[in-house]
């Protein structure tokens, strides 16, 4: 079954999160599927006497009512397939609390659940002894011309959410304590925490550019740059994280630096894995090695990652024979 009118693609929030757009949106567009945003005030009863679906997708959960639609879907034998971002089941604040409630509950109401990496799968078996299948959110920019030169005073891009700002404190900390000038530029939403952190510190060898996060900004901040740092924890938060940060940079055409980690394996062949500054001498030393390197990463992006790819993944998971409508 090909024609999609019988599926609804649900979000919970106005304010699309990149998870939504890069895991929701641009597959959805893709197949053609049916979108509802669906709100605190939102009933149940009458969306789905409306709507009709036979089968409901769920992005993140961000309100109870997700709940109340997917208890009001199974009364009426609506097979639900929920996406798990970011749930790392160690909640430490109140608001972590109340989403890890949500996500616990729904896992278990759900029909298939849907994962962004193989730590986030391994985690829900643990948990909760349910199966989940990965499907990666997609590549979101567009690709750049490959670079691998890199000048005595590198270029260097760090881009993401506040959310990771404590792995750029780490990356900053790091260049500081090394003799090489550095530029950074750093696009990302700009919170008082991490103003703060670069107006108090040392800035002889490093002159720090911070710009708040818009696609334009970014996508320009890329073609300025000859490096892009990706810095990570081996930890609970960082282990259920999407890749879509590697895959961006990946095929913004540039080198990749981030730690010796197990995370996103798959992408480890086009990224230096190690500290910052023997990546950088590493990539100096081997350039024509480095532009291969670039060249197969974005290949492998544009054949893996692609709208297309993450969508046909879509597609083949709702043609499964095992999905009874």
């Amino acid at each position: 079954m090909n024609n999609f009118d019988h599926i609804l693609w649900v979000f919970s929030s106005k304010a699309f999160l990149p998870s939504d757009i890069i895991g929701g949106i641009y597959p959805a567009n893709f197949l053609k599927i049916k979108q509802l945003i669906f709100l605190s005030n939102h009933d149940p009863s009458k969306t789905l006497d409306i709507l009709k679906p036979k089968l409901i997708i769920l992005g993140k959960c961000l309100n109870s009512n997700i709940i109340n639609l997917t208890l009001e879907a199974k009364k009426r034998k609506i097979y639900i397939i929920s996406i798990f971002d970011d749930w790392h089941f160690e909640p430490q604040s109140s608001r972590e609390k109340i989403k890890f409630n949500f996500n616990k509950e729904l896992a278990f109401l759900s029909d298939t659940l849907i994962v962004k990496s193989e730590g986030a799968k391994k985690l829900i078996k643990k948990n909760l002894n349910i199966e989940s299948r990965i499907i990666n959110d997609c590549v979101r920019y567009k690709s750049l011309e490959p670079r691998s030169k890199i000048s005595d005073e590198p270029k260097l891009l760090w881009f993401g959410t506040s959310s990771n700002h404590d792995t750029l404190i780490t990356a900053i900390n790091e260049i500081i304590e090394t003799n090489v000038y550095f530029s950074l530029s750093i696009v990302t939403n700009v919170t008082e925490n991490i103003k703060n952190f670069i107006d108090n510190i040392n800035k002889d060898k490093i002159k720090i550019k911070i710009i708040e996060f818009s696609e334009s900004d970014l996508i320009k901040e890329a073609e300025l740059s000859e490096v892009i740092i990706i810095p990570l924890f081996n930890d609970f938060k960082r282990l259920v994280k999407s890749s879509n940060r590697f895959v961006d940079a990946i095929n913004f055409g540039r080198l990749i630096i981030t730690n010796k980690t197990k995370l996103h394996d798959e992408l480890k062949p086009y990224c230096y894995s190690g500290n910052i500054i023997d990546g950088i001498n590493w990539g100096k030393k081997n350039q024509k090695k480095l532009f291969n390197m670039i060249v197969k990463g974005q290949n492998f992006v544009k054949n893996s990652y692609s709208i297309k790819s993450i969508a046909l993944e879509w597609k083949k998971l709702i043609n499964d024979k095992t999905i009874k409508l």
